[in-house]
């Protein structure tokens, strides 16, 4: 039997306060794909708490 062990390589916990580190995260523009469709630029579309 095998033994894997995984490591953590990155990790984001979103525990800012005032909105998401803008380095390593950003919005996605709305496209024409499936997964892009429904995007949305409006800030009153997500909340940070």
């Amino acid at each position: 039997m095998h033994s894997h062990k995984t490591v953590l390589q990155w990790e984001e916990n979103f525990d800012q306060f005032s909105s998401f580190d803008e380095s390593r995260w950003s919005k996605i523009p709305r496209g024409t794909s499936d997964w892009d469709k429904y995007m949305s630029h409006y800030d009153s579309l997500y909340a940070i708490r």
